[in-house]
C-alpha cells in the first residue's frame, strides 16, 4: 500500500503493476498543541501557512511535497516548512513545543490524539478542504500487487487490506 496523487505514478516504476484505489484522502487534519494560538482564530489555509509546518508523509522514505505545500507554492502563499517527519511518534513529540502545525489526511493519526497527549486534532472545513482540492489533486490510497498475485491466500490478504482501509479512512 502507498499514498500518490495517481496510479499512474505507479505505474512509472513498472507498467505491469495492478494498482487499485482503495481510498482518496480528502480529509485534512489539523494537529498543533492544545494550546496553540491557531486555536484561538478562524482556521483558514492561509492561518495555517502563518506558522512553521511540517510536512506528514506517514512511511515516505523520501521528502515529498505533500497537497498543502503544493496549494501554497501554486499560489504563492509563503510556507516555512521546518522538516518532513514521517512517523506518529516523532510527529507527536515534535508538535508539542506549540509552535508548528501539521496537517494529515489520516484518519487514524487524528485518532490517536487524546486530552493526555497535550496535543489538540481537529477536522479542516469542508470549505476550506473543497479549496485546498479545487487546486492540487488529493492524495489517494493505493493497494500495488504484482499482476501473478491471484493464489487464494493473496486475494484473501487483498480483501483483508481493503476492509481495513475501509474502516479507517
Amino acid at each position: 500500500m502507498c499514498g500518490c496523487k495517481s496510479p499512474e505514478e505507479i505505474h512509472c516504476f513498472d507498467q505491469k503493476l495492478h494498482v487499485e484505489v482503495l481510498a482518496e484522502m480528502g480529509s485534512q487534519y489539523l494537529l498543533s498543541c492544545k494550546n496553540h494560538r491557531i486555536l484561538k482564530q478562524e482556521i483558514t489555509l492561509e492561518s495555517i501557512a502563518e506558522y512553521p509546518y511540517i510536512n506528514t508523509l506517514m512511511g515516505a522514505q523520501a521528502p515529498i511535497i505533500n497537497p498543502f505545500q503544493e496549494y501554497c507554492q501554486l499560489n504563492n502563499l509563503p510556507l516555512e516548512t521546518e522538516m518532513t517527519i514521517t512517523n506518529v511518534s516523532s510527529l507527536f513529540d515534535y508538535l508539542s513545543d506549540c509552535k508548528s502545525l501539521a496537517l494529515t489526511p489520516y484518519k487514524a493519526v487524528y485518532d490517536m490524539v487524546d486530552e493526555e497527549s497535550g496535543l489538540h486534532a481537529c477536522q479542516i472545513s469542508e470549505y476550506e478542504v473543497n479549496r485546498l482540492f479545487n487546486v492540487v489533486e488529493p492524495l489517494k490510497l493505493v493497494l500495488v500487487t504484482h499482476p501473478n498475485a491471484d493464489n487464494e491466500d493473496a486475494t484473501w490478504l487483498k480483501q483483508q487490506i481493503r476492509e481495513l482501509t475501509s474502516e479507517l479512512v
